[in-house]
């Protein structure tokens, strides 16, 4: 299974002051643009201070937070003046993806991108859809059979549509889960990555802009 280009060309890399850093991605709603990515990877920072690299390089857009209606959801939306992507076809709904079905998720992480025909391209990763969490009192998110590394966070989960030649974004990747294992040769425990990756329903970004442009 190949992931096509829109996918990657709509993924980008934020870098902000203090080497902070992290993914971000861009969905087509309500005739306008918009740019996602996790909360924890923008909180406390001047949205005037994150630079963007997408596929033309590096770039500063003026963006404009969108409140976020569902508390504790790890998501950040920001309106976008013009294009930051190139529009290519991405549809957003987590509802088509089924528990065991592959998904892969895009990013820079460590702040590495590739150079593909002269372009920065991000980095994708394999994952399984090993459970979804539907419940309607919090964030609803899906838990990913894979390894997340840092600067992922924010990046997009896609997948192929089954029975369709459809790619799909459903969620927005938050971290990973971390274990304690024991120090080996020596006392007390570390904290490793699982393995297990969670990321946020897409849909709270779309409830968020939906209720941004309807006032």
């Amino acid at each position: 299974m190949l992931v096509p280009f829109q996918c990657s060309f709509r993924t980008v890399g934020l870098w902000m002051p203090d080497t902070s850093y992290g993914s971000g991605f861009t969905i087509t709603l309500r005739n306008s643009q918009w740019l996602v990515t996790a909360a924890h990877v923008v909180n406390g920072f001047d949205v005037a201070d994150i630079v963007l690299t997408t596929l033309d390089g590096p770039r500063v857009n003026r963006l404009t937070p969108v409140p976020m209606p569902q508390e504790g959801a790890d998501i950040a939306v920001f309106a976008v003046e013009g294009e930051l992507t190139f529009d290519f076809d991405l549809p957003a709904s987590l509802d088509g993806l089924n528990w065991s079905q592959d998904a892969y998720f895009l990013g820079y992480p460590f702040q590495l991108g590739m150079q593909l025909d002269g372009n920065a391209r991000p980095f994708v990763r394999r994952a399984t859809a090993s459970g979804i969490h539907q419940n309607t009192d919090g964030p609803r998110y899906v838990l990913l059979d894979g390894i997340v590394n840092e600067g992922f966070s924010g990046g997009p989960v896609v997948y192929n549509m089954i029975g369709s030649d459809q790619w799909w974004v459903a969620a927005v990747v938050a971290g990973f889960m971390s274990a304690p294992v024991p120090v080996r040769g020596g006392p007390g425990r570390v904290d490793i990555n699982a393995g297990i990756v969670e990321a946020h329903d897409i849909g709270h970004a779309l409830d968020a802009i939906n209720a941004f442009v309807d006032g």
